[in-house]
């Protein structure tokens, strides 16, 4: 999972577009839950991809500081 842009000022708000990839090529489809943490915030949010396989996800805005941004996506078994 790929993000952009990497930063952005204080107080305004956070727009991400998210990449997702799949190491066999596929593209991956369906919704992917992102996950921004800085110290005790957490901030969660399910997007859905697009059909090549990126989203744009709108946080807020968010108090200045370093986040840990993740993203997972349901597994899906045979």
């Amino acid at each position: 999972m790929a993000t952009s842009p990497s930063s952005w000022p204080a107080g305004k708000n956070a727009r991400l577009t998210v990449q997702v990839t799949t190491a066999s090529g596929v593209v991956p489809a369906g919704t992917v839950r992102i996950v921004a943490v800085r110290s005790t915030t957490e901030i969660v949010r399910t997007v859905r991809l697009d059909s090549r396989g990126k989203a744009v996800l709108d946080l807020g805005p968010l108090a200045k500081g370093t986040y840990k941004i993740t993203g997972r996506t349901p597994v899906r078994r045979p």
